[in-house]
């Protein structure tokens, strides 16, 4: 069978951005290397298992309120992508996006250092209100992140080395991690205005990781109207129809749901 013109095309197309993708391929290692390394110095100085129940806590010692800080994560990090998802595959730039992610994440720590000390000594009950908010804002900024840094990661990094930068990044990133903590999250753990400082020192990490996606070398995605047509081909058979036509999934998902 003779391949049709624009079969070809579409071939050259894709050989031409493969060769341009593993010219930039080592500067990109680097940049994504050097952005996840940041970002989990930043991460470290809000662990989810210790420091963010110990900021409820120290606003209002209420277990109902500390239960809505693991549903607040698992509805921003899990839903929220599956909504931008279709517009993140037909995006054709995907840095830019990381950047205002990033940033908002930066942000919605800002706003708490800022709301702890105006607030906690006169308003400990909204002070509770909009840290609750402002978290499950970071979630669902989170998830979308996430969702973004996977997506940039498949673009930009060859399958066979995207192993490697994982190793890389998580094992040098825990390290300067480990070392943040303990130069300076445990002595601010036990100051009176520690969580300003703590908040504030993850806004400055978060908007410092914002800053590295510039550097990246993204070539466009040719591909966004074939993205589009893959979009609307699987929209009619949305989870929502599987879920209900498939018993088995729906429990699964209950299960998962409750963890």
């Amino acid at each position: 069978m003779i391949p049709s013109k624009q079969t070809l095309e579409n071939n050259e197309k894709r050989g031409s951005y493969r060769s341009e993708v593993a010219a930039h391929e080592p500067r990109n290692i680097a940049c994504l290397v050097t952005y996840q390394v940041v970002a989990r110095i930043g991460w470290i100085f809000k662990t989810e298992t210790v420091v963010m129940p110990a900021v409820l806590d120290a606003c209002i010692a209420s277990g109902m309120l500390r239960g809505f800080l693991p549903v607040l994560n698992r509805i921003g990090t899990s839903l929220f992508p599956l909504v931008v998802a279709p517009l993140v595959s037909r995006t054709k730039s995907i840095r830019w996006l990381l950047v205002g992610t990033t940033i908002g994440l930066s942000i919605c720590f800002a706003v708490l250092s800022v709301a702890w000390s105006c607030l906690l000594n006169d308003h400990p009950f909204f002070l509770a209100i909009i840290f609750l908010g402002t978290y499950g804002l970071f979630s669902a900024i989170n998830g979308c992140n996430q969702l973004l840094v996977a997506t940039l990661q498949g673009r930009l990094i060859s399958a066979g080395r995207r192993g490697r930068v994982l190793v890389v990044s998580v094992t040098s990133g825990s390290v300067f991690a480990i070392i943040a903590a303990f130069v300076a999250l445990g002595p601010w753990l036990q100051e009176p205005d520690g969580f300003v400082k703590i908040f504030a020192a993850t806004s400055f990490f978060f908007f410092a990781a914002a800053v590295v996606p510039l550097f990246f070398k993204e070539s466009e995605n040719l591909f966004s109207a074939e993205s589009r047509r893959a979009s609307e081909a699987v929209r009619p058979h949305s989870f929502w129809q599987v879920l209900s036509h498939d018993s088995s999934l729906a429990r699964l998902a209950v299960v998962a749901a409750s963890f």
